[in-house]
């Protein structure tokens, strides 16, 4: 995967979790319209009582389902709010993540122009030894033709020299003028 697949990974990740948390942020406005319904449900309900004091052990009834239907709301409230502060943590932590998976992408973005660079180098000095061993080749065939050059020549001079020196000796095989 490359880098710029993985940037655009990351943007459609922060683009969901956006979307995530207006759907959180609609909710909980949800939520603070039906606490601002209850509070006023609850002005109507005192106000009732006040103008109802006969009717004492329903209007008790009824504020004690309100109590609970209210308990229950702030149960779920607060299992609301412990719910964003995980999905907080759990964003800082992808967060991090990311940030961490970033550095180890330029780190081997890094290593791997490195590597190109060296590579290269590698080559030239690959083509340098290639033509100096041509060049040693060359200089090696021309050593070769002068050596045979000067064995053919010594080889001739070898055999003027034996046969100078056949015809020096005697027929009993010294040499002449020796005593």
């Amino acid at each position: 995967m490359t880098f710029e697949e993985k940037l655009e990974k990351l943007a459609e990740s922060q683009v969901a979790h956006a979307q995530r948390m207006d759907e959180h942020a609609a909710t909980m406005a949800e939520h603070e319209a039906r606490m601002a319904a209850i509070d006023r449900t609850l002005q109507r309900v005192a106000e009732s009582h006040a103008r109802h004091a006969e009717g004492m052990d329903e209007h008790k009834a009824r504020m004690a389902a309100i109590d609970h239907t209210l308990q229950k709301l702030g149960d779920s409230h607060a299992q609301h709010v412990e719910h964003m502060a995980a999905i907080d943590r759990k964003l800082q932590q992808v967060s991090d993540n990311l940030i961490v998976q970033g550095e180890l992408l330029n780190r081997l973005d890094r290593k791997f122009e490195q590597l190109a660079a060296d590579s290269a180098e590698q080559g030239e000095r690959i083509v340098q030894l290639a033509r100096t061993a041509e060049n040693h080749e060359r200089r090696l065939v021309g050593t070769e033709d002068q050596i045979a050059l000067m064995i053919s020549t010594l080889n001739s001079l070898l055999q003027r020299m034996d046969a100078f020196i056949q015809g020096l000796q005697k027929g009993d095989g010294h040499l002449a003028g020796a005593s």
